[in-house]
This record gives structure tokens, C-alpha cells and sequence, in this order.
């Protein structure tokens, strides 16, 4: 039985979960600059405020290993 009003889900952003799956599959195979490029793309994809903060803050982890140099 489908929901219906404000009790019904929205679907899933799919797009922004593509997006943040490959960066996180980039950031474990320790390619962080890519992973940083896929996260800053997540953010502008994110619906969600939780989403989008979760992604500028892996962005700017991934930022920080490839200017350390700590891949």
C-alpha cells in the first residue's frame, strides 16, 4: 500500500549517491585527488544539508592528504 501525504518518502537521490560512492571508492584506493573532485560534485548534487555537509567535509579531508602528501 503506496503512502500518502506528508508521511510519503521521497525518492532517493540517485545521482548524489553515484557521485559519493565512486569518491568513496576513490578515497580507498588512496586517490584522493579524485576522490576530492568527486566529492566537491557531490556537494552541488546533495539535496540534503546533511548530504552536502558530509561532502565539503571528505572534500576537504581528501585536500588536505594530497597537499600533505600523506597518500
Amino acid at each position: 500500500m503506496a503512502q500518502s501525504g506528508s508521511t510519503a518518502r521521497k525518492p532517493r537521490n540517485v545521482h548524489y549517491y553515484i557521485v559519493a560512492e565512486a569518491a568513496a571508492r576513490a578515497e580507498r584506493s588512496g586517490q584522493y585527488e579524485q576522490a576530492g573532485k568527486l566529492w566537491r560534485r557531490a556537494i552541488k548534487l546533495a539535496q540534503k544539508d546533511v548530504n552536502a555537509g558530509w561532502s565539503a567535509y571528505r572534500a576537504e579531508l581528501c585536500q588536505n592528504m594530497t597537499r600533505n602528501g600523506w597518500s
